[in-house]
């Protein structure tokens, strides 16, 4: 092979720029609480504390900002233990979503030190007109994100990121009112395992940073989620939802990755979907749909040890109460090591998890 074009080299440079400041680690404990420091909670509730964040902005019925900044306004108030209070929201929305918030023309310290002007493009080390790759990271350690609730705090944020330019120059503008606190963006695997090797050596910026990253399925994700080993809050964002040009993964493949990131203790957390309590019923005219209490057993069963096999008989369980019950039957041990794994899931609807965990027993003193 002959040798990269000057030109070649000045954009693999500006990448590696980029991905060095775009996945600064985040301290550990930053902006995150231990649901075994909160007496009372039975492993279930540990399970579903803070679990779902707000992604009310994504498809397959997107709302307008207004309606999903209303929206989140009202769970912040509510602030029920299900909800992370944290609203997903793709890059190029930001400045409409600030406006819906009424924010007061700055951007709240997020305590990601150092970023003063143009916060956004200085936490996301973006610029040039190009967009790096990645996607949202989560807690530290089993923690579970709490925001403060009430109408008034600053609205928490996850910045869905794209491939496209279109990101950096979104992000030159302030978003008042909004608390940016993780972020996600496709990646490729060796962009992945860079920024590994950069935060492995100490090679990036000690400043609270989440990321997680997006990676297609190839003989080269696995290889990267080993290389995201002891780089928390580095991690994985595993799309279940699927779409037309996407579908969803296979049982096997999901099992797979799900194993890779218990074996090397890589946190994950699932893109924003309309997500069901409990799989349904395979057909041959529609898409594997994964249910989320599914991914939390298999979580469980692959932190026990669980074979591929296994693992791949939770995600398929299609009975809720036996599902259920499984759920029940975990200590809080396996609890906490399931959440340090799986650590969040963005959804498009923040009524239909706590309903359909409800009805299936599952809430205990947190019935309504």
């Amino acid at each position: 092979m002959g040798r990269a074009s000057a030109g070649t080299r000045a954009r693999r440079g500006g990448t590696r720029r980029r991905l060095r400041r775009a996945a600064r680690p985040a301290e550990e404990g930053a902006g995150w609480r231990d649901p075994a420091a909160e007496p009372g909670l039975a492993p279930t509730q540990i399970l579903l504390r803070g679990l779902f964040d707000d992604a009310g902005l994504f498809p397959p019925s997107p709302l307008p900002p207004f309606q999903a900044a209303q929206r989140n306004r009202s769970d912040r108030i509510i602030a029920h233990p299900m909800h992370s209070l944290r609203l997903m929201c793709p890059v190029g929305l930001l400045p409409e979503l600030a406006r819906a918030v009424g924010g007061d023309g700055s951007v709240p310290d997020a305590g990601f030190g150092g970023a003063a002007d143009g916060a956004l493009p200085s936490l996301l080390g973006v610029g040039g007109g190009e967009a790096f790759a990645g996607a949202v990271a989560i807690g530290e350690g089993g923690r579970v994100p709490r925001p403060r609730s009430g109408s008034t705090a600053p609205v928490e944020v996850g910045v869905v990121l794209g491939p496209d330019g279109d990101a950096a120059r979104t992000l030159a503008e302030d978003a008042p009112g909004l608390l940016p606190t993780c972020f996600e963006v496709p990646a490729r695997p060796e962009e992945v395992r860079r920024v590994a090797s950069l935060a492995h050596s100490g090679g990036l910026r000690r400043e609270p940073r989440a990321v997680f990253f997006a990676m297609a399925d190839s003989p080269w994700r696995l290889d990267a989620v080993a290389a995201l080993s002891g780089a928390r809050p580095l991690g994985v964002l595993v799309r279940c939802h699927g779409t037309a040009d996407a579908p969803p993964p296979r049982w096997a493949e999901l099992a797979s990755l799900i194993r890779g990131c218990v074996h090397y203790d890589v946190p994950f957390r699932v893109a924003s979907g309309q997500h069901p309590a409990v799989a349904p019923e395979p057909t041959a005219d529609a898409p594997i749909r994964h249910g989320f209490l599914n991914l939390l057993l298999a979580t469980a069963v692959a932190a026990a040890g669980g074979r591929t096999g296994e693992v791949i008989d939770a995600l398929r369980v299609t009975d809720g109460p036996r599902l259920a019950g499984r759920l029940s039957a975990l200590d809080t041990a396996a609890a906490l090591t399931t959440r340090r794994i799986l650590t969040g899931i963005g959804a498009r609807s923040t009524a239909d998890p706590i309903r359909d965990t409800a009805a299936l027993g599952l809430l205990g003193s947190w019935e309504a």
